[in-house]
């Protein structure tokens, strides 16, 4: 609404005013989520989209997100579960140490795209088991351009060290469209490639 640059200046600038702003979304929000009482018992997960970090690290500190963010974040998750829904978040980027906040909020499924940004082994190490991951193979290098064999490895490889009983993992794929694989530069048969190596050694069939 003001601009991405003048958010991260009036963050420091004129913070007043962008809790203000933050607070008139929040309630925005909150007056949708109310309108899904209705659907109680039809709609089961309400999806959020976000990106909150660049390929090197989450978009502002912790501390300011914990400060201008993590309320409304959670009161929305709150509201949502009240309804009997589960909720899903969408982030692009390097967000590591984002996750463990969602985590405290109560979020049941986050949805990871570029996993080798992430770091499959750190994601392992601080969040398997805790949280249920909804994850394709890596969207900017291992899906558009790499072998069948490197596709598959990762795949196996997500499933293995990303999904458990406790957590879970939820194989997704970029898109459903030719369009969806073209903007990230992925063939139908590499999309295709995926899912089956997804569906091959799933533990779950």
């Amino acid at each position: 609404l003001i601009g991405m640059e003048n958010l991260f200046i009036y963050l420091y600038d004129n913070p007043d005013e962008i809790k203000l702003l933050i607070e008139k979304i929040y309630n925005y929000i909150s007056g949708v989520l109310d309108m899904l009482e209705s659907f109680r018992n039809d709609i089961h997960a309400v999806h959020l989209g976000d990106d909150w970090g660049t390929q090197q690290a989450p978009l502002m500190s912790i501390e300011m997100f914990r400060d201008f963010y993590k309320p409304y974040y959670k009161e929305i998750i709150r509201k949502i579960h009240n309804l009997g829904m589960d909720v899903w978040l969408h982030t692009d980027g390097k967000v590591n140490n984002l996750i463990g906040e969602f985590i405290d909020m109560k979020l049941d499924v986050i949805n990871l795209q570029q996993c080798n940004v992430l770091g499959i082994e750190d994601i392992r190490q601080k969040y398997r088991g805790r949280i249920t991951f909804d994850c394709p193979v890596d969207i900017q290098r291992t899906l558009p351009s790499g072998s069948r064999e490197q596709i598959e490895d990762e795949a196996k490889r997500l499933l293995e060290e990303w999904g458990t009983p406790c957590g879970g993992f939820i194989a997704t794929d970029y898109g459903s469209t030719d369009q969806d694989h073209q903007a990230i530069g992925c063939s139908r048969r590499q999309a295709q490639t995926a899912l089956a190596a997804f569906k091959k050694f799933g533990r779950y069939k």
